[in-house]
């Protein structure tokens, strides 16, 4: 058990891990708070009221604050990832949630409120002491980025493959549109490459 469960505030790693495996992916009501020695207390649970799960914090736990309330999640594309959803903003919160929940097998922690607003998140990979705090928006724009350049290569090699078969008259400007769209690619700048795909495409299917 951890601390906390020592001085019966908050769950421990354990209880955690039980619960969002009960769970199934399903969200869980929560609360959170700082404790007066500046550590994390975390209370989920399945059935409860959020603004119930505050109180208890606040009556276990004199001399905490930054109380808030709402849901969590495991991700269920990522077993590392932890998203809170809040009712208020709590600022450096997630860099204290991924210490928390350390021995959980999360090691990223996601933010959000209420209206739908990203507040902060923060991670820590490598398991050592040093939490990274990282914007999810740009890691999420990253990913799709890298998702996008994917398709668009695929794409690409499919079509190139479709050159070798066209009149010998059009190979060689066949071959130079490829290369434009593979220079987009390599340079990252995937809306000429996407221009430059769809131009080969079209080219490929006019028949002469």
């Amino acid at each position: 058990m951890t601390e906390h469960a020592d001085a019966g505030i908050g769950m421990d790693k354990m209880e955690i891990r039980q619960l969002v495996r009960i769970a199934g992916g399903q969200k869980l009501r929560a609360a959170i708070a700082l404790a007066a020695d500046g550590r994390a207390i975390i209370l989920l649970d399945r059935h409860k009221q959020p603004r119930v799960l505050e109180r208890e914090i606040k009556e276990q736990a004199p001399g905490s604050r930054l109380h808030r309330f709402g849901f969590f999640m495991a991700d269920a594309d990522d077993a590392k990832l932890a998203r809170f959803t809040l009712n208020r903003a709590a600022p450096g919160m997630a860099r204290r949630l991924v210490k928390a929940l350390k021995g959980t097998g999360m090691r990223r922690v996601e933010i959000g409120l209420e209206d739908g607003s990203e507040a902060e998140a923060a991670e820590d990979e490598d398991g050592d002491q040093d939490v990274q705090v990282y914007d999810p928006a740009a890691r999420r724009d990253a990913a799709e980025q890298r998702a996008r350049h994917v398709a668009l290569s695929r794409e690409l090699l499919a079509l190139a493959e479709r050159i070798a078969a066209a009149e010998a008259a059009r190979r060689a400007e066949l071959v130079e549109m490829a290369e434009a769209a593979q220079g987009g690619l390599k340079r990252d700048r995937l809306e000429d490459a996407a221009r430059a795909i769809e131009a080969l495409r079209r080219a490929l299917a006019v028949r002469s």
